[in-house]
């Protein structure tokens, strides 16, 4: 890694137990250091070899190295020699804003109302990184009492919001994820609004269509009604009704029954005329 040409870390720092250190990277040396200035490395012996995560600190080998100060995540394990025997510890440090870049990109493409907190296994939040979170409470402490429930009313906003959490299993990180619950539902009022609108349509659009056909109905009625109480002995001879305007066969055949009716009428009545006289 010290020697690839892609380094995947900002700064390697060698120790042995010895009092050396070589340091690659933003910046490259090699000198000794005092015993008690690390105190992770004093303690790593303990660990067995296992990893130890510093919590974001700023370096101060690193800031006349840097444009400005940086915040950075020490990753510490212990080395051994061919014998297995505990000689030193390597040290691999990155860049906050590196290690959590796909976190802050999201928040910045999304502009919503999530709130990220990052909390080490001891409840220290180490993210946001630059800043001091705003909220006068730890949500790490409020996962405890939000039991099987992923609700929680935020003490300083009073607004019901919704909670997730997980634990990584690599660096023992507790993630956790807040959002307003009206965040959360927008989409589905949206939808529900959407769905009232479209039903006013619809009953608008059945309210017309039921005006359109019933007119449609009760004319013809109207017309055959007002035909049928005009009828008179001296309006037998009146021209029959236009037929095209009945869009209902029972309607038509009806009106033609009483027009075919009224003719008959008015044969007999002159067949009873002529022969009075």
């Amino acid at each position: 890694t010290i020697n690839g040409v892609d380094q995947k870390v900002d700064q390697i720092n060698l120790y042995d137990f010895y009092g050396n250190i070589m340091r690659v990277g933003v910046y490259t040396t090699k000198g000794t250091y005092v015993s008690g200035e690390n105190e992770i490395v004093d303690n790593i012996k303990v660990t067995g070899g296992s990893k130890v995560i510093s919590k974001p600190y700023t370096a101060s080998y690193l800031i006349k190295h840097s444009v400005s100060p940086e915040k950075y995540i020490s990753l510490y394990r212990t080395y051994t020699d061919t014998y297995g025997n505990q000689i030193g510890a390597v040290e691999t440090a990155l860049r906050c804003k590196s290690i959590f870049r796909s976190i802050t990109t999201y928040q910045n493409r999304n502009k919503n109302k999530l709130t990220v907190r990052i909390y080490t296994a001891d409840g220290t939040c180490i993210y946001p990184y630059d800043e001091f979170p705003k909220e006068s409470f730890s949500y790490f402490e409020a996962l405890s009492g939000i039991e099987d429930r992923p609700y929680f009313i935020n003490p300083d906003t009073d607004e019901k919001e919704v909670m997730t959490s997980a634990v990584s299993s690599y660096t023992g990180w507790t993630y956790v994820l807040v959002m307003p619950e009206d965040e959360i539902l927008t989409p589905v009022y949206q939808m529900l609004r959407q769905l009232i609108f479209l039903g006013i349509c619809l009953l608008v659009f059945g309210l017309f269509l039921s005006y359109w056909l019933s007119h449609m109905l009760i004319r013809p009625i109207q017309q055959f009604q007002e035909e049928v109480s005009s009828t008179t002995l001296s309006t037998l001879d009146r021209p029959t009704p236009d037929l095209a305007g009945y869009q209902y066969k029972e309607l038509y055949e009806l009106n033609q029954n009483f027009s075919s009716m009224r003719q008959k009428l008015k044969i007999s009545t002159d067949e009873l005329v002529e022969t009075r006289k």
